[in-house]
């Protein structure tokens, strides 16, 4: 998704809240430290969906609508229109918006918004050849906060009324579609229309309509086309984004306001290598960790670099984006069910090296990290297929057959199945490939499973080297209390600091994960535009981070439940799951622990075992002894993940002695952007000695 405009910007920056503070959906515990879900907001702040069958039925027109009539048309619009020519369009139409914004701060009371949007007017109009440029912003600091009536009406403490959903509308509430009319009226683009008309030529605003296609569909198809249910992610993020005034907190982060403080811990020391190490210790100079919660956030720093083309939109037939090297594949798993993966071709020697990735839980084939991995390990020779994590809604209904994931033998065996179809598939293609397996987080638990399958002679492919990246905790009863952590973070939280930690992150995050971050080289530490150190860390505190972390986790866990609860009811959930009634499920199962999952959801899948045979299945400790033999299997951890307890560590370098390398920082993957790590991954891969 680009996010080179500022509208485009705040949609990324909710976005970004949808991929973290939005992606649980839950109220079950009616207690009163119950956790701060995403129904819970919703209710609290957004509005309850009392008409969700209707909105269900119009956003199902509107996602018709942007797959099979807006991304065709973007396609051919933008293989015409260069991007730089539609952000010009674009920045001209909403410089042209002016009087609204302008109307709407003074409803606010907000003299100094706008004044601001007065001065971007003039200079934009004059210094930036009638808006097509934004030299405001770009030279002067003054940036667009898109002011709205819906803000007004926010600020006057009008009620939001229940969610509604119209197609093509960007709001999700009953007052956000009033503040919409209202914004529409006030918009000069309107007034032109009816006092202008244009005979048989078309108005002058719709004129400009098919310039905001692209706008949209970039963010529906870097968001929202590969979610398990679309409406809602959907209905959260457009009500956070436009409907509940939170768009002067971003704007007061974007104009540097002085009020904002760094509220990050400060800059640990590295750890000191422990005594008595068998395995291989690595440090890398300069990260200035700020905490485990933290620096495991700095995974979203690692994004492709290839991506966003300058002269062409990402849906251009012209567009040379790494992302449109990868080619969409599947192999049949059942009759009738297709399990997808993609492939990206290596050149010349490397052509003959395939190595498969597992991602983390919950993400997807498409995922940002999973695909700068596989731009980085391209760049760097190799074949790459990308897989989902076994532990997402996609790969669990074909990969895993419907079974709900526990890592556990059985899921191995069904992935291995798997990825047998695919290096059938691909065998050609890469040359009769070397076989590399490498996984991280969950992925790297899978990977460790793939890999004592394999000692054993139960895999069904040759894999050369398998290679587990801060995979969870060694013992399921230990790995417990770091989860609970993460997943209750929020439950102390009363109304007003749930609103204000919210903010406090969208604010935070806007302008942090908009950017693309660079590699992290310690022999030539990148620099901002301002010769200060880059900045790989959000300014959240601690808290914030754990709880972005534990809405991730929870988002993950029902929408696997869910799936299976669709196809294979569970006796004891009371709540309706259909096509156009679903909320009330999400209230019932929503509030659910990693614990729960195992004990009451993944236990039901295996009648013929106890919950304890389960967990064991499910820990290292269980394949301990043929691990220790498998010569091809490598690790990488971090010190300080906090997943790990120090008997995990200490338990971890005894069993594997020199075939795991210890970073002193990274937490739990955040790390994948620095120099040091793809180093070491590539040191593995390849085979090769300390």
């Amino acid at each position: 998704m680009r996010n080179d405009n500022r509208m485009t910007k705040v949609i990324g920056c909710a976005v970004l809240a949808a991929a973290t503070v939005f992606t649980a959906v839950a109220e079950a515990d009616r207690t009163e430290n119950r956790a701060w879900t995403v129904n819970r907001f919703r209710r609290e702040f957004c509005g309850a969906d009392s008409w969700e069958p209707f909105n269900r039925s119009m956003f199902a027109v509107f996602d018709w609508g942007m797959e099979y009539v807006v991304d065709p048309f973007c396609v051919l619009y933008t293989s015409i229109v260069p991007q730089p020519l539609i952000e010009g369009i674009e920045n001209f139409s909403e410089n042209i918006e002016y009087p609204r914004r302008l109307v709407a701060d003074l409803c606010m009371g907000e003299g100094a918004l706008a004044w601001d949007a007065t001065k971007r007017f003039f200079i934009n109009t004059t210094l930036g050849i009638g808006g097509l440029f934004d030299p405001a912003g770009n030279w002067f600091g003054i940036y667009d906060d898109n002011s709205s009536m819906s803000d007004a009406f926010a600020r006057w403490d009008v009620p939001l009324g229940p969610q509604l959903a119209l197609p093509f509308v960007p709001r999700a509430s009953v007052r956000g579609h009033v503040g919409y009319a209202l914004d529409y009226a006030f918009d000069p683009k309107t007034w032109f229309d009816f006092f202008v008309p244009s005979g048989i030529f078309l108005g002058y605003s719709w004129a400009l309509t098919p310039n905001k296609g692209p706008v949209w569909n970039g963010a529906w198809q870097g968001i929202f086309r590969h979610e398990e249910d679309t409406y809602a992610l959907y209905m959260p993020i457009v009500a956070a984004a436009t409907d509940c005034n939170l768009r002067q907190k971003m704007s007061h982060v974007a104009r540097g306001d002085a009020r904002i403080v760094d509220v990050r811990q400060p800059v640990r020391p590295p750890a000191a290598r422990p005594d008595g190490l068998k395995g291989n210790w690595r440090e890398i100079p300069g990260y200035a960790s700020r905490g485990p919660a933290l620096d495991s956030l700095r995974a979203l720093c690692f994004t492709p670099l290839g991506d966003d083309s300058f002269w062409w939109n990402r849906r251009s037939v012209f567009n040379d984006d790494f992302s449109k090297k990868i080619d969409v594949r599947s192999v049949e798993i059942d009759a009738g069910v297709e399990a997808k993966f993609s492939f990206i071709k290596g050149s010349g020697e490397g052509r003959a090296r395939l190595v498969v990735v597992i991602p983390g839980i919950g993400a997807g084939r498409t995922s940002s990290e999973v695909v700068a991995m596989g731009e980085f390990l391209h760049g760097a020779g190799y074949s790459v297929v990308l897989c989902d994590s076994i532990f997402h809604w996609e790969s669990m209904r074909t990969v895993n057959r419907g079974i709900l994931p526990g890592n556990l033998t059985e899921d191995a065996k069904r992935f291995g199945i798997y990825l047998k179809g695919i290096l059938d598939d691909v065998f050609e293609d890469a040359g009769g490939p070397e076989v590399c397996v490498m996984g991280w987080s969950m992925g790297g638990l899978a990977t460790l499973h793939l890999a004592a399958l394999d000692e054993k002679g139960l895999l069904p492919v040759e894999v050369k080297r398998f290679v587990a990246i801060n995979h969870p905790p060694t013992s399921f009863e230990r790995g417990m209390k770091p989860f609970t952590t993460v997943m209750e973070a929020s439950c102390s939280w009363t109304r007003e600091k749930a609103w204000e930690n919210f903010g406090s992150v969208v604010g935070a995050l806007y302008g942090w994960v908009t950017q693309k971050h660079p590699r992290y080289d310690p022999t030539n530490p990148p620099k901002d535009e301002d010769g200060e150190a880059w900045s790989y860390s959000p300014n959240l505190t601690e808290e914030q981070a754990n709880y972005l972390m534990g809405l991730t986790l929870r988002r993950c866990l029902l929408s696997l439940v869910a799936e299976r609860h669709r196809n294979e009811p569970f006796p004891w959930v009371e709540s309706e799951l259909t096509w156009f009634r679903r909320e009330a499920f999400y209230d019932e199962v929503g509030e659910m622990r990693l614990e729960d999952y195992l004990r009451r959801y993944l236990a039901s899948c295996y009648p013929d075992l106890t919950v304890e045979d389960l967990q064991a299945a499910t820990e290292i400790r269980a394949q301990a002894d043929v691990l220790k033999r498998c010569k091809k299997l490598s690790l990488i951890h971090t010190w300080n993940d906090p997943l790990l307890v120090d008997e995990d560590r200490r338990y971890l370098d005894d069993l594997f002695g020199e075939r795991i390398t210890w970073f002193a920082d990274g937490a739990h993957c955040g790390y994948f952007y620095t120099k040091p790590f793809q180093d070491e991954l590539l040191r593995l891969l390849h085979g090769r000695a300390d």
